[in-house]
């Protein structure tokens, strides 16, 4: 099929497609420069079906990058810039990729590239289970397209608007948001919340840590302001009240890497529910109220993980891990993260894995985490440490994590205990670790 990309140079060759910083493409240059990238790539023996590691933060060139390797047929994995080196390292050993592109930018190639859609384009996005062993979810290009027009039926987008992507593009919330931008020939600017008034932006996507940040600085006239989704983790009522209050028409959402972002939206700015599932996606409540979906956008596989496969998707529903409950309406009230799983500024932070760090330092004997309530990052990990000899050393302990872990994955705070409480095989008790760290 033909690249959206190039469809929309077509039509609107002159309106703005990307922005960042004082760059700016139009459509028809944006469609000129991933021919000539995707030129470049397939010069250089890129094809349809390898994959191509990218680690950068949000940019033109990055964008540019996605959009030319779908053109290939390649698999864009897009890496998360914070992590260490060890962390990349290990994401790089899984997927094993023909190369690793840091902070892209676009190079013209000797001949242009293809204006089409290659059938097997895709991206790979890792996401954690509740174990937090790291998963390579893979996304078609055809469920970022499924996902782009049932957003576009529940926000009523189109031409006219003008999207802020704060998310980073190595997550879903943020690359689902440039495939929807390409679909709907929308203006997409890469920025942050002072973006908001000068670039005339009609729909944001925000994590309550940002929601909150802009409460604190104050918010502006903003006439065009149409929508502020919020998601990424669970927003206090009181925030959403007091941002509302502020003229920001927040609509709360609820979605997940697997189903490229969005499974249920608000359609109007009102209670604390995530609203009602987009057009074309089912959702229900499986066993013990785990919320199951189905639907187009639904990513392929996890690359290289067909048992965690198909224990997530084997009847052709996701089971997400995430609980919840359904009104009489249909609208969804999310009660649960994954089990153990904290989000943290909007990132996703799994105990399992801070837990792996500390028990590799000589003086920790046992370690278990767990969400402590923050105002401003809504989670931050907390833990509990039994050491082996003598006091604990916080200090010594935060920064041995902090040369290998992203600093979000940091414990914030660090307590010392007797013993941890743990089941007849060992494993730790979430809940007796939770009730234990309350009382302290």
């Amino acid at each position: 099929m033909i690249c959206p990309v190039h469809l929309r140079a077509a039509e609107r060759p002159d309106a703005e497609a990307l922005v960042s910083g004082s760059e700016r493409l139009t459509w028809a240059q944006l469609d000129e420069r991933v021919t000539a990238l995707a030129g470049a790539l397939a010069n250089d023996g890129v094809a349809g079906g390898d994959c191509i590691a990218l680690k950068s933060f949000n940019s033109i060139g990055l964008a540019v990058h996605v959009l030319a390797l779908a053109r290939l047929g390649a698999r864009a994995a897009l890496l998360n810039a914070r992590l260490t080196e060890l962390e990349i390292a290990a994401q790089l050993d899984r997927l094993r990729p023909r190369r690793l592109i840091e902070e892209p930018f676009a190079q013209p190639g000797s001949r242009p590239g293809p204006t089409t859609i290659h059938p097997s384009a895709g991206a790979v996005l890792f996401t954690s289970g509740t174990t937090g062993v790291a998963k390579a979810a893979m996304l078609r290009f055809r469920a970022f397209e499924a996902a782009a027009l049932a957003s576009r039926a529940r926000l009523e987008t189109g031409p006219d608007s003008r999207w802020l992507c704060s998310l980073p593009l190595f997550h879903i919330g943020g690359l689902a948001m440039l495939w929807r931008c390409v679909h709907d020939g929308s203006t997409l600017v890469l920025g942050d919340a002072s973006a908001l008034a000068a670039e005339r932006i009609t729909h944001a996507s925000f994590v309550a840590t940002t929601l909150q940040r802009l409460l604190e600085q104050g918010v502006p006239s903003l006439p065009h302001l149409r929508a502020v989704l919020c998601g990424g983790g669970p927003a206090p009522a009181p925030l959403v009240d007091a941002a509302r209050a502020a003229g920001l028409p927040v609509r709360l959402t609820y979605g997940l890497t697997e189903a490229c972002s969005q499974v249920t939206t608000q359609t109007e700015p009102r209670g604390h529910d995530a609203g009602l599932p987009l057009d074309g996606v089912q959702l229900r409540l499986g066993r013990e109220g785990e919320l199951e979906v189905r639907g187009p956008a639904l990513f392929t596989c996890y690359l290289l993980d067909e048992r965690a496969t198909a224990a997530a998707r084997g009847d052709g529903w996701l089971k997400t891990g995430d609980f919840g409950a359904l009104d009489p309406q249909g609208r969804l009230t999310v009660l649960g993260r994954r089990n153990d799983l904290l989000i943290s500024g909007g990132e996703n932070v799994y105990p399992a894995e801070i837990e792996a760090a500390l028990l590799q330092h000589p003086t920790v004997r046992d370690a278990g985490v767990l969400a402590l309530d923050d105002a401003r990052w809504g989670q931050v990990p907390l833990a509990l440490v039994v050491p082996k000899d003598g006091a604990l050393d916080e200090l010594a302990l935060r920064e041995w994590c902090r040369s290998r872990l992203a600093a979000f994955k940091v414990p914030a705070r660090i307590r010392e205990v007797a013993a941890l409480p743990r089941n007849a095989l060992g494993k730790l008790d979430r809940r007796a670790l939770a009730a234990l760290g309350a009382q302290r």
